[in-house]
């Protein structure tokens, strides 16, 4: 398998777990072999535009954000502290914010690290990632973690470490891909969330309680969640080099054209991903769940 968007190059084996159902990239990239996806990822891509169709991508965004996190509302109270790792730009803060909570962020990039301290007043952002921070112990009642275990060599690690994080009780968040769709047996290999070096590990609702329950979780609820990813991965799938960090190198009156063309069919398949997740095959999942005694 190849890097779909052509950033990478070289050719990756995806294998597979007879018991579990879920699926690994072998071998697994190594701490030095960076990725440009990343490096660049929060790159000048918007340049502050107020344009109305810059304004409308932005309130569309901020929807879908929020399609997600109501689900956490019941679960989160005033003063409530959270963690959000991998934070991009704050988005998800920015609404826990709003909600009372104490936010606190971590992300690889020093870019996105400004991004969150402008878009969330108040908000602890720091440079760092899941291995390698300075957050105490117990320091948190939720640790939100939004498509980034997808992206790690080393998930139980990497949970064992959240666990250490987390006040006795506390709550994990995981928002990530889920192979077990209906997108992924149309698309075989071709489905968009086969982006090896990017994803490493692919995950199925069975796989993921397993590697939960092992490193000391108990899942509370899995949502089948569908807006915010399910339409994308749904379009990039039918035109890979329509992926939005792609399309960043298209300027001028070609960008903005791409960017809407996208936007208009990320809405019009949107029932698609939505019926997925009404007979429980998204293609995302929420799952939320609670450190053991």
């Amino acid at each position: 398998m190849t890097d779909p968007v052509g950033l990478v190059s070289g050719t990756f084996t995806i294998m597979g777990c007879d018991s579990c159902g879920g699926q690994f990239v072998d071998p697994m990239p190594g701490p030095d072999d960076v990725d440009p996806f990343f490096e660049v990822y929060w790159g000048s891509g918007g340049g502050g535009s107020v344009s109305l169709a810059a304004r409308f991508e932005a309130a569309y965004k901020d929807f879908l954000n929020w399609s997600e996190l109501v689900r956490l509302k019941r679960w989160i109270r005033p003063g409530t502290r959270v963690l959000d790792i991998g934070c991009g730009g704050g988005d998800a803060l920015w609404f826990l914010h709003k909600w009372g909570c104490e936010c606190s962020g971590l992300e690889s990039s020093e870019a996105g690290v400004e991004a969150t301290r402008r878009r969330v007043p108040g908000v602890d952002a720091r440079i760092g990632d899941v291995y390698s921070h300075d957050f105490p112990d117990r320091a948190f009642d939720l640790v939100l973690m939004s498509h980034v275990i997808e992206h790690l060599p080393r998930p139980a690690d990497a949970l064992e470490r959240i666990r250490r994080l987390l006040k006795p009780g506390g709550l994990l968040c995981l928002m990530l891909p889920s192979i077990h769709c209906l997108q992924r047996r149309m698309f075989g290999p071709r489905w968009f969330v086969y982006i090896p070096p990017r994803h490493l590990v692919y995950y199925t609702p069975s796989s993921l309680c397993r590697l939960l329950r092992r490193c000391g979780f108990e899942p509370l609820r899995i949502h089948h969640v569908a807006l915010k990813h399910g339409p994308a991965i749904l379009v990039n799938s039918l035109f890979p080099r329509m992926q939005p960090f792609y399309m960043r190198r298209w300027t001028g009156a070609l960008g903005l054209a791409a960017r809407a063309l996208y936007l208009l069919l990320v809405i019009a398949l949107a029932p698609i991903p939505l019926f997925e997740s009404l007979i429980r095959r998204s293609p995302t999942l929420m799952v939320l769940c609670r450190v053991t005694p």
